[in-house]
């Protein structure tokens, strides 16, 4: 085997262990609460975050019968609350000035 076909084996390999074929991509919306948004919105799987001064509140979409549970508070424990439990890779939440509301939504959505 020559040097440069060890060197694309070892890159494949890298490439392979680096990006799992289950990985889960997200797009986040920012939204202001009240004003209706469309959206490619899932029926579960989707992760809700709602402003408040000084926390932010996260939901899980699960769908029926309960289509939403609290899941604790996104980035640090709050008012006897704990920190939600994001997935890994999860994107970071950072609100703009003018929105008070984000959704998480995965791609694909789940079954």
């Amino acid at each position: 085997m020559t040097l440069r076909t060890c060197v694309l084996v070892v890159l494949l390999v890298l490439l392979v262990v680096a990006s799992p074929l289950d990985a889960q991509t997200w797009s986040v919306y920012y939204l202001v609460r009240g004003i209706s948004s469309g959206g490619p919105w899932c029926a579960t799987g989707m992760y809700e975050f709602l402003k408040r001064p000084g926390y932010t509140p996260v939901y899980l979409m699960t769908g029926p019968p309960t289509y939403s549970v609290f899941i604790g508070m996104y980035g640090a424990p709050f008012g006897g609350y704990p920190q939600a439990s994001l997935p890994p890779g999860f994107p970071t939440i950072a609100f703009p000035s003018d929105a008070d509301e984000a959704v998480a939504v995965p791609s694909p959505c789940p079954p």
